[in-house]
């Protein structure tokens, strides 16, 4: 089956079946409320069952390799290694199941069953695997210094360490002249840019050698982009978005003829990805900062009793969640696409987990956003019905911009609600 991850259980590398493949159970939880001498109910979606995930894996004498899967980063799908993998589903344990598709999950194997062919060592295991989605992350702390920036400065060590073994298999004076062009096509992107003495790249430990030359031009290109775009775009998302846009044009010029990856536009994007990922994580802390600010402007008075603006209220704009969510959704597909070209490459996972962590935290921390039918009425009125405050007009004005006057709305009006409530 075409995986977008290697599936694993824990480090336990799993081959599943694509016949019947895996059955994602998401199943509502539906309230009814039955109206008496009446023919009408009332239904309310009380939000989603406990997930469940069944699969069908093989553990086999010489299994088929998936790409990705490696005996020096994993446990292997062998007929001997399946002995382990069940003591360690009867073990009971927390483990984590990256999904061929969605990704890493936690939870439990709720049930699992053997179908034994010893004699030609093979087995099938049919797993029923339960999800859990915690409510509130208690134990998360969002430090992008330190997470996203040292999974950046490993993404650097081990592409270096991947260089090395190619430059090896490929000692021929023409190889690394292609290496030399390749760095000379990289300092001329962004070329007219300067990059700050202070950067991350500068604390990034490099190879004296012409593997280092390569490491360093790389995230030299990925540093004088985000320096060139940083100043012009107009907003973290857009600026988000700006970054990925240029850096998938730059990896499509790397490519090979055909279309397919090459050693140049895979370390491209191993590390533009890498970069790109820590950059998000800086906008993502700074807007959490900028949201910090806004919250002190709740309950101060704007105008006097004659009615003249005071200028106490500083304006703070801050992410939606809509901008937020979009945001990682497009980072997380530019790593998933590095990802497709270097399996083994583990921390760009680690990263897209670090980043949809985050915003699964704030949004529980955010304003939420509902919509409301309502008839011809002012926006401020609408506002004060569900406990919003005239302050945060333009916030909602901005979630409608279908909106010609706010004293005259209907319709489907999106409101801001504070999380409070």
């Amino acid at each position: 089956m075409s995986d977008k991850f290697i599936p694993r259980m824990n480090e336990f590398f799993i081959n599943i079946l694509a016949d019947p493949g895996i059955s994602d159970g998401r199943e509502q939880e539906i309230s009814v409320h039955e109206i008496p001498f009446s023919q009408r109910n009332v239904l309310i979606n009380t939000g989603k069952k406990t997930e469940e995930i069944t699969f069908t894996c093989v553990f086999q004498d010489k299994p088929p390799i998936t790409a990705g899967q490696s005996g020096t980063v994993g446990v292997l799908p062998t007929y001997d290694n399946h002995f382990a993998f069940l003591q360690l589903i009867d073990s009971g344990v927390f483990i984590e199941f990256v999904h061929p598709t969605y990704g890493s999950y936690d939870g439990f194997v709720k049930v699992y069953s053997t179908l034994r062919r010893d004699e030609q060592k093979y087995v099938e295991i049919e797993i029923t695997y339960l999800r859990e989605i915690s409510d509130v992350v208690t134990t998360f702390r969002f430090e992008p210094d330190e997470a996203t920036a040292d999974d950046f400065r490993q993404s650097t060590t081990i592409n270096q360490d991947k260089l090395v073994n190619v430059i090896q298999d490929n000692p021929s004076s023409s190889f690394k002249a292609r290496l030399n062009s390749y760095i000379s096509k990289l300092n001329s992107f962004f070329s007219g840019i300067t990059s700050p003495l202070d950067s991350i790249v500068n604390t990034v430990d490099y190879l004296e050698s012409q593997v280092g030359d390569v490491m360093s031009a790389i995230n030299g290109a990925a540093d004088r982009m985000v320096n060139g775009l940083i100043s012009t775009s107009e907003t973290p998302s857009a600026f988000i978005n700006n970054l990925i846009s240029n850096a998938r044009i730059f990896k499509n010029t790397l490519t090979n003829s055909d279309g397919s990856a090459s050693l140049e536009s895979t370390l491209w994007a191993n590390l533009s990805s890498a970069r790109i990922s820590y950059e998000a994580a800086v906008q993502y802390k700074l807007d959490d900062d900028q949201r910090e600010k806004s919250l002190l402007n709740i309950g101060k008075r704007t105008f006097d009793d004659n009615g003249r603006y005071l200028g106490t209220v500083e304006t703070v704009s801050v992410m939606s969640i809509n901008e937020l969510e979009q945001t990682c959704q497009d980072v997380r597909l530019y790593l998933d696409e590095a990802i497709q070209d270097d399996r083994d490459n583990r921390n760009l996972n680690d990263q897209a987990r670090i980043l949809q962590q985050y915003i699964d935290e704030i949004k529980l921390e955010r304003d939420q956003i509902i919509t409301v039918l309502t008839n011809t009425t002012s926006l401020i009125e609408l506002m004060k019905q569900h406990g919003i405050s005239y302050q945060r007009v333009d916030e909602n004005l901005a979630l409608n911009p279908d909106i010609q006057n706010p004293n005259f709305i209907e319709g489907n009006i999106r409101l801001l609600v504070p999380s409070e409530q």
